[in-house]
């Protein structure tokens, strides 16, 4: 006979000061909102919404002072999605290991996201973060206080969950001033 597993999923409420490197409040200052696990989910219809936003003939320009493709800024938001999900994942476990650090830049420049149709990278950062998101619902309440070191900073395993749904706010937000001509 199976035994149903039932997972309760669990609010962890927002991040105190203390639970993140000062760098990482302009991510999470984007996401005003108590409940991470509904922004985490809602977030994958503003990705998929993306993929119409953007003119074909847009999705390679560099649009000054910018220095990525918008591709290649949707290939970052992979990037950074599952760097910070491993940190959850090791914080959540208990790992008390200090991870490194990853160098955005450098994924970027050694990845061809341009050779990529936009269409499918944004189907796999969608992907990413349905996948993330089931390693966030099975959080208790403890192990969603649990944190670690990444490249020498701290943070815990709601703060990262924060800072992902915040970093793509602040990338998406950069995509749709580059689009309307703006700069800054």
């Amino acid at each position: 006979m199976l035994k149903e597993w039932v997972i309760k999923m669990v609010e962890p409420g927002r991040p105190l000061a203390d639970e993140y490197l000062d760098y990482f409040e302009t991510y999470i200052s984007l996401v005003p909102e108590s409940d991470i696990l509904n922004q985490l989910d809602s977030q994958t219809s503003d990705m998929s919404a993306m993929r119409a936003a953007v003119p074909a003939d847009q999705e390679q320009v560099l649009h000054a002072p910018y220095t990525w493709t918008i591709k290649q800024v949707v290939g970052h938001c992979i990037d950074t999605e599952r760097v910070f999900a491993y940190r959850a994942a090791r914080f959540a476990a208990g790992d008390k290991t200090s991870l490194p650090g990853f160098d955005q830049d450098t994924f970027v420049a050694n990845t061809d996201y341009n050779a990529c149709e936009l269409g499918s990278l944004v189907d796999e950062l969608v992907e990413t973060r349905k996948s993330n998101l089931s390693l966030f619902r099975r959080q208790n309440n403890e192990s969603w206080m649990r944190g670690g070191s990444a490249d020498g900073k701290k943070m815990t395993v709601r703060a990262a969950a924060y800072v992902m749904v915040g970093h793509i706010r602040y990338h998406w937000a950069i995509v749709r001033k580059r689009l309307s001509g703006a700069t800054q």
